[in-house]
């Protein structure tokens, strides 16, 4: 985001190089670093979110340890239907896979129950 705010002319270039018929049809450089900055501002907010979900699954509530699991499933499918795309997004595809087959393993539901029980105890 940083790099497109600052040289706006450099993200112009290579839509130029890599789609020419985008330009033609209307689409002008403030639109673009719009939507660049808007999507990398979401890309920001989730990856916070998923920190500090993470961070509270650690401590052992479980209702985080559900919201990160459905944030990596979501991130997952993105990237799968990303690669369509932007190929090299298939990296986030196995990372997301790892995530959610963690968080499911029968070892760590079981640390989640102990985890609710010692609380209500």
């Amino acid at each position: 985001m940083v790099l497109v705010l600052a040289n706006p002319d450099l993200l112009m270039d290579e839509v130029r190089r890599t789609q020419p018929d985008v330009l033609d049809q209307g689409v002008t450089t403030d639109y673009l670093v719009g939507a660049t900055v808007a999507i990398g501002a979401v890309v920001v907010i989730w990856c916070v979110a998923a920190c500090v979900l993470a961070a509270l699954a650690m401590r052992g509530r479980g209702w985080a340890r559900v919201l990160l699991l459905v944030s990596a499933s979501v991130a997952g499918g993105i990237c799968l239907l990303g690669t369509l795309v932007a190929p090299p997004l298939v990296v986030g595809v196995p990372a997301t896979a790892i995530a959610v087959v963690a968080l499911l393993r029968r070892e760590v539901s079981a640390w989640f129950a102990a985890q609710d029980r010692a609380r209500r105890a």
